[in-house]
């Protein structure tokens, strides 16, 4: 559809998720990841599927999944999530999942990667804790400030083994003293400017919500306080 280069490149890998954005005309985003090189790059679509933009080309150390778009920014929530050699070579082989092969760090910080659309400088704001978080909910800027909504779960404390496979987590199998706290909707408010952050966990309770959304055509407008 006009972009068989791209889209044919081995390098580029496009993410599930995606972003639908009305502000500049409406737009799809897509995020790339190439493996090999651990860079993420956002990718930019018009109505006639042809490339309007493409943010720059990122390293990203720690694991993510899901991210977001306002009107100067791109932002991505990055849990501490390894991924095990052995544990990839078997999910390939077939013989384990993908979940297997990952190990959630409670030793780590959960960090918020901002990526300026106008190639700007990016900026990393380390979160209070461990926070095993994989869905971002929505993103907007007010008052000169990032607003940044995700699902969020707290880390583990007060264990034997700080480090715990994904599998166990994603299927509940912790011992009762070792689980996760509740989901959550949690908020991180940012100012690029003065690099300055702030976190408010709980921001509004998701116990018994699997993956909570947004309307894609509300999608980098500000949301209820």
């Amino acid at each position: 559809i006009g972009q068989a280069k791209l889209l044919a490149d081995p390098s580029v890998k496009f993410m599930a998720h995606y972003r639908i954005t009305n502000f500049g005309g409406k737009r799809l985003h897509l995020a790339s990841i190439d493996p090999l090189r651990k860079k993420v790059q956002i990718f930019s679509f018009n109505e006639n599927f042809q490339v309007s933009a493409r943010s720059q080309a990122v390293n990203i150390s720690q694991s993510f999944h899901d991210w977001h778009v306002t009107p100067e920014f791109y932002v991505f929530v990055l849990p501490p999530v390894e991924a095990s050699t052995l544990g990839m070579v078997k999910a390939i082989a077939g013989l384990s999942t993908i979940a297997d092969s990952l190990v959630f760090d409670a030793t780590e910080k959960t960090k918020i990667l901002v990526l300026p659309k106008d190639n700007r400088e990016q900026k990393l704001f380390n979160l209070p804790y461990a926070i095993d978080s994989w869905h971002a909910v929505n993103a907007f800027q007010k008052d000169g400030e990032v607003v940044f909504d995700f699902v969020a779960a707290r880390g583990r404390s007060n264990t034997a083994s700080n480090k715990s496979p994904m599998s166990r987590i994603m299927r509940g199998e912790m011992e009762q003293t070792n689980k996760l706290r509740p989901t959550t909707l949690d908020r991180v408010v940012i100012n690029y400017e003065t690099s300055r952050a702030q976190y408010f966990h709980n921001h509004f309770d998701l116990s018994g919500i699997e993956m909570p959304t947004i309307n894609q055509s509300l999608t980098g407008q500000p949301t209820t306080d």
